[in-house]
């Protein structure tokens, strides 16, 4: 009875010492994995603190931001070229008035009208072309 009690208690102590082992082998590895997160977390604080990382929260506002800039940078794009298009259609009509105008009074005193006319015609030419070639280079 003795010798089986003394057999248990060694087979317990074996099992404790066991139990020792593996969990001080446990605690090693967690001391390691603490080791690396501490490393990582400092790695992190450090990439946020110079600027390469950045909370979303900020990204989003931001990229809202843009958004809304993009947006009202839109409607004053298509409210100049509106413009610009009633402001074209506007120096044409009075291109053509000024024609109108040069063929109802053909006087020798009135050539200066006629001249006046042919130069506008040119520059108007002239902006066509410039704009075309600015705008096939563009896009």
């Amino acid at each position: 009875m003795l010798s089986t009690k003394l057999i248990n208690a060694i087979n317990h102590s074996t099992n404790l010492d066991d139990s020792l082992q593996q969990s001080r082998h446990e605690l090693e590895a967690a001391r390691q994995r603490i080791a690396l997160l501490e490393i990582e977390a400092k790695e992190r604080n450090d990439a946020i603190t110079q600027g390469v990382l950045v909370k979303k929260a900020e990204v989003d506002a931001n990229m809202a931001q843009l958004r809304a800039e993009l947006a009202e940078a839109r409607r004053e794009r298509e409210a100049s070229d509106k413009s610009r298009k009633q402001m074209e259609i506007e120096v044409e009509n009075l291109t053509s008035a000024l024609f109108e105008e040069a063929n109802t009074v053909s006087t020798p005193k009135n050539c200066w009208l006629w001249a006046m006319a042919d130069e506008f015609r040119w520059l108007r030419a002239h902006e066509r072309t410039t704009r075309l070639r600015k705008s096939a280079t563009c896009s």
